[in-house]
């Protein structure tokens, strides 16, 4: 295995393959102190990271109903879509932020207060955050072709 360094980052190590490409093998390197790196990977979550990273959770399409996917698609309109922040829409699914409870509107004056903290989302969507932040979860990445969990409705 060859290394490479990135210019102008000298203290920046990046492993590669005699072929020339990453694998998934070759993680980044950091320097630590001369003559010594630490790989950066899953099994090492004390080595330093060069940016910051967040965590995806991948969920079916299938556990959003109809009327989310129309929103989400922008077929049709809903107040509650200027909650969430999200990318715009793939060939096949969503990039969604899971939000802190604290971050979506709190209920509107006059309204019955929603105890989730989730005013006017649907409950599919409620649903899949939940599920996402208890597993530690920053973003959702909706796709079609992801396996049904068993915790959650499956709607399609």
């Amino acid at each position: 295995m060859a290394g490479n360094t990135i210019p102008g980052a000298s203290d920046l190590h990046v492993a590669t393959s005699e072929a020339g490409g990453i694998g998934m093998q070759d993680f980044p390197t950091q320097k630590m102190e001369p003559g010594k790196e630490m790989k950066m990977s899953i099994d090492n979550p004390t080595a330093t990271s060069v940016t910051r990273l967040a965590s995806i959770a991948y969920i079916s399409t299938g556990h959003l109903t109809e009327e989310v996917h129309l929103v989400l698609n922008g077929a049709i309109s809903a107040p509650w879509f200027n909650q969430i922040s999200m990318f715009p829409p793939r060939e096949y699914g969503w990039f969604i932020s899971v939000p802190e409870t604290d971050d979506i509107d709190p209920t509107p004056p006059g309204e019955e207060v929603d105890p989730s903290g989730y005013f006017g989302i649907p409950e599919s969507l409620r649903a899949c955050f939940d599920v996402a932040r208890a597993d530690g979860a920053e973003w959702i990445l909706f796709d079609r072709d992801e396996e049904e969990i068993e915790e959650l409705p499956f709607y399609f």
